[in-house]
């Protein structure tokens, strides 16, 4: 379980909607994709360093009573882009793999003699040669660790986990033998700073993951393995601080994939935005030249000093108030006590319907969220 990031569409006259799963919603009509930026615009070997995640409108905090958080550096408008950010690393499942490009999750091409799979690990697949320039800097690295990675003794989640921190080892391991001893990572600065609720994991829990940890320090070897105890903490840090990747509009040629989750990957920055089941902004997902980018907006405007949240689950307020919190406790291993969870049952009643009211896409079959849309001066283009 991930938190949501949703493809952004429009919807009516200036508004945005971030929900991908509507198979129904007009939506599609009208667009399901934020714009685009074209492959051939730039970018043939992104990395997370050029495209850092935008610190101007938020900041982190230590929070009383919540720990580290984010929040506004100053007055925030409705629609107004906070934090946006390309994974530090993000990995296809294993059910999609062979339907989806493993650098840019574009749907690959339906011919066999387009696709360009790699012939070392085989586990990877790209949808163009620029996808595969994109990737080969970090897959160079990765791809014999990867086709070492023993996954017959995970389940699916956990083979997915594994992959993903197969490629964080590796990439951490170069990094430290480029700093010549002088023990800079820039991997390992990201997992340090990712909050974990290590302590609330089930017994059970923790023994799946242990053998994620026997598999992943295997396949990477004695040049990028880590303590134990150490990826135990990381791997329980990214069940709580990862971010979905889904498929969008047009995806896949027959619709297939079309509202999917694909993938998962870390985004640092954005893990730092906490939860509240009345979020005053949320996440929506782009492509991003050969990588996908996830942007923060404002849902509403954010006075300076506010702590600026995000909801887990875009669909979080269509289940009933005890669904809502156990989902939560299960996936996330806390207990909410935003403003709604603590309200009375008939104040919590209109708080959701007020919510629903100003920020819901009004399409019935679409769960998403929606925000203004603003012009070239920051202006709402619709009612905020």
């Amino acid at each position: 379980f991930f938190p949501v990031a949703r493809v952004a569409c429009r919807w009516g006259a200036g508004w945005i909607c971030c929900e991908t799963r509507s198979l129904l919603s007009p939506c599609h009509i009208s667009g399901r994709h934020a714009p685009m930026a074209s492959k051939d615009e730039g970018d043939t070997a992104l990395t997370v360093e050029e495209v850092p995640a935008e610190l101007d409108a938020v900041e982190p905090a230590s929070l009383a009573g919540r720990g580290q958080g984010m929040v506004a550096r100053r007055d925030i408008a409705a629609g107004e882009a906070l934090v946006s950010e390309t994974a530090l690393a993000s990995i296809v499942f294993d059910e999609w793999g062979h339907l989806v490009c493993h650098q840019c999750f574009a749907a690959l091409p339906l011919s066999k003699d387009k696709k360009i799979p790699c012939g070392g690990c085989l586990m990877v697949c790209y949808c163009s040669e620029g996808c595969q320039a994109a990737a080969a800097p970090l897959h160079d690295s990765e791809c014999a660790a990867l086709a070492r990675l023993d996954t017959d003794i995970l389940n699916p989640a956990e083979a997915s986990s594994a992959r993903l921190f197969v490629k964080l080892l590796c990439r951490r391991a170069d990094e430290l033998a480029d700093a010549e001893g002088d023990g800079g990572s820039a991997v390992q600065a990201c997992l340090d700073a990712l909050v974990t609720n290590e302590e609330a994991m089930s017994d059970e829990r923790m023994i799946e993951l242990e053998m994620v940890v026997e598999a992943v320090n295997e396949a990477v070897g004695r040049d990028a393995e880590m303590d134990g105890d150490a990826l135990l903490g990381y791997l329980c840090a990214a069940q709580c601080n990862s971010f979905s990747i889904w498929a969008q509009n047009g995806v896949c040629p027959s619709g297939q994939l079309l509202g999917k989750r694909l993938g998962f990957g870390l985004f640092p920055t954005l893990a730092k935005l906490n939860h509240s089941c009345l979020p005053n902004a949320t996440v929506s997902e782009q492509a991003h030249g050969h990588r996908r980018l996830l942007t923060a907006r404002a849902l509403t405007n954010i006075p300076q000093g506010e702590e600026v949240v995000i909801s887990y689950s875009a669909a979080g307020l269509l289940l009933a108030p005890e669904q809502r919190a156990a989902w939560l406790l299960r996936s996330f291993l806390f207990t909410c006590r935003c403003e709604l969870c603590a309200a009375p049952s008939e104040e919590a009643k209109g708080l959701v319907k007020r919510f629903n009211t100003h920020f819901r896409c009004v399409i019935k079959a679409c769960a998403g969220l929606r925000y203004p849309l603003l012009d070239a001066e920051g202006v709402a283009k619709g009612d905020g």
